[in-house]
């Protein structure tokens, strides 16, 4: 109520009196009762876990709008008797309209987090407390960002609870899909009703599909794919749909429709066993068999229109991660005429659906593709920088028409971070210096923002360590090797946190290692040589055992490679 409060936590305590002789306790420093530990109001000694128990009155009495007990009026006895020994209800039992002024959550799980909290922090044993303030600071923030707090038992039910608390809108898409199967199941039996003719076909499409559906009601429900750690979940998906996807490839016949979804599952499974743009297994010769396999069942002519766009944009896509996949292992030319061949698509999709927005984000990002491959050093590529940033040019300018005409989406935020980004790191290698810092900085207000907005979307946190990473590059490239030294390693702990999120991610680990070799780089020009070599030496033992894993990874042959280079020269 605007009126300031002294909290006299940790600096007083009572001394027993002679109470059967009429005497009172004499305070020998000022403390107030009410928020005073048991141990502090028995002149125990104190300790941090006094502060916590003091702590946990104030959160009880803004929680409820009442202290959790009543001790004005009673002498010092009495004071420590209801102190020490009487348990206070939960603070969501007290809370009501015309005491607090503070309104509860509505969800009773929430409430009883808040209680689990708060009376921990008011148990009598001081050793059954928080350890510190800071401890119960670390819950209170794992209650606002709704993650399992420490004062509960982390029961199956209670941690499944608060996942689906924080990914509502994941979780509600898995449950979109799961319907959608289900409708899906359900025309099946519908027309197996109706066929007697495909009766037979139609209970084998059926027992497949329910398959399926559990596959996804049962494994797949609290997968999110843009989350850290979703891969798991996702190879998952691949170990039990491949065998669904492949049985039902073998039936599709002239069904279009069919032959498209088959597909389009395959994309996703190429994606998941070595995509290198992807949270991905490594596996690139698996994922480029599963490409050509989509690309054989994709249907040569479709029926309408709104499927014929949509077959001429898969096909577009899986050509643009076939080219994806060669570029990675060495085969350059290959790669761009897979390129130019989405690109063509892409384009004659802009062309025919002009008032669709996907049609030319498409166009957009198979520009920045055939950039990358065309003269990124961050990619391998070609060697023609002025040609990769005629690309860049030209996406940066479809997506800024669209957020000219009011698309303010985050894939379409995202990819101009992309372009930027791009155009930076192309910038600097023509030694471009101050185009490439300009075009950096804009990517970095553009993820930084999209990072705070999405803090639980890992190909955006991506983004924004890449941002740091390339801030370091302007900075090294300016000649101030301990400042970009900083900044890399800002990048590197960030590249690390999304790699150890997902352990198999051969993607996550492989950024990691060329966030490593760059920090070595600048800590050796700010003269810091040991420390280089232990940073290469580290990248080494990371990068390794993927090379020897897959053979076709010519991009991490390519960084062990730098990784011995560069080992040799700070040894």
């Amino acid at each position: 109520s605007g009126h300031a409060k002294l909290l006299d936590f940790g600096i007083a305590r009572l001394l027993e009196g002679d109470e059967d002789g009429g005497a009172t306790r004499t305070i020998v420093h000022p403390l107030t009762p009410a928020y005073a530990a048991p141990e502090q109001i028995r002149g125990e000694p104190v300790s941090t876990a006094s502060d916590v128990y003091s702590l946990g009155v104030v959160l009880y009495e803004l929680l409820s709008g009442q202290r959790p007990y009543h001790v004005a009026g009673l002498s010092a006895g009495a004071a420590e008797r209801v102190v020490s020994q009487v348990i206070p209800p939960p603070p969501s039992t007290r809370r009501g309209p015309e005491s607090s002024p503070f309104e509860g959550p509505s969800d009773g799980r929430l409430a009883r987090d808040l209680d689990a909290i708060c009376l921990m922090a008011l148990r009598k044993e001081a050793t059954q407390r928080y350890a510190s303030p800071e401890a119960l600071a670390r819950d209170l923030t794992r209650f606002l960002d709704r993650q399992p707090v420490a004062a509960r038992p982390p029961t199956l039910a209670y941690r499944a609870h608060t996942f689906v608390r924080r990914h509502r809108v994941g979780v509600g898409a898995a449950v979109a899909i799961v319907v959608l199967l289900l409708v899906g199941i359900g025309s099946t039996l519908w027309q197996a009703q109706r066929a007697a003719a495909e009766a037979e076909r139609a209970e084998r499409r059926f027992a497949i599909a329910h398959a399926a559906s559990q596959t996804l009601l049962f494994d797949v429900y609290d997968a999110v794919v843009d989350l850290p750690g979703a891969l798991p979940a996702r190879e998952l998906l691949v170990q039990r749909g491949y065998d669904y996807l492949s049985r039902l490839a073998a039936e599709a016949g002239g069904d279009a429709g069919l032959r498209l979804d088959l597909a389009r599952g395959l994309l996703r499974v190429g994606n998941t066993q070595g995509n290198p743009n992807n949270a991905n297994l490594g596996h690139l010769d698996d994922a480029l068999a599963s490409y050509r396999q989509a690309l054989s069942l994709l249907p040569a002519r479709a029926a309408s229109d709104s499927l014929d766009l949509l077959v001429r944009h898969t096909r577009g896509v899986l050509h643009e991660k076939v080219g994806d996949v060669l570029a990675f292992q060495g085969q350059i030319d290959r790669a761009l005429v897979h390129l130019d061949t989405a690109l063509a698509l892409y384009a004659q999709n802009a062309q025919r659906y002009a008032t669709d927005p996907s049609r030319r984000v498409a166009l957009a990002i198979g520009n920045i593709k055939r950039g990358d491959v065309t003269g990124n050093p961050g990619f391998p590529n070609a060697g023609l920088p002025d040609s990769a940033l005629a690309h860049y040019t030209r996406a940066q300018h479809l997506l800024e028409a669209l957020q000219a005409e009011g698309d303010t989406t985050q894939r379409v935020e995202r990819m101009l971070g992309v372009v930027f980004e791009r155009q930076g790191t192309v910038y600097g290698t023509l030694r471009h210096l101050d185009a490439s810092a300009a075009a950096f900085r804009r990517s970095h207000a553009i993820r930084a923002r999209l990072a705070y907005r999405y803090p639980a979307h890992a190909d955006v946190q991506r983004d924004l360590a890449i941002a740091i990473e390339k801030e370091a590059e302007t900075a090294l490239a300016r000649g101030h090797a301990l400042a970009a030294w900083q900044l890399y390693q800002d990048a590197t702990a960030r590249f690390e946190a999304l790699a150890e999120a997902d352990p198999r991610n051969v993607n996550a680990r492989q950024s990691w290692v060329v966030s490593l070799l760059n920090e070595a780089g600048a800590a050796a020009a700010a003269g810091h040589g040991a420390e280089a070599a232990q940073l290469v030496q580290r990248a080494r033992r990371l990068v390794a055992p993927l090379a020897r894993m897959d053979p076709a990874n010519a991009r991490a042959a390519e960084l062990l490679a730098r990784a011995d280079s560069l080992g040799r020269r700070y040894r």
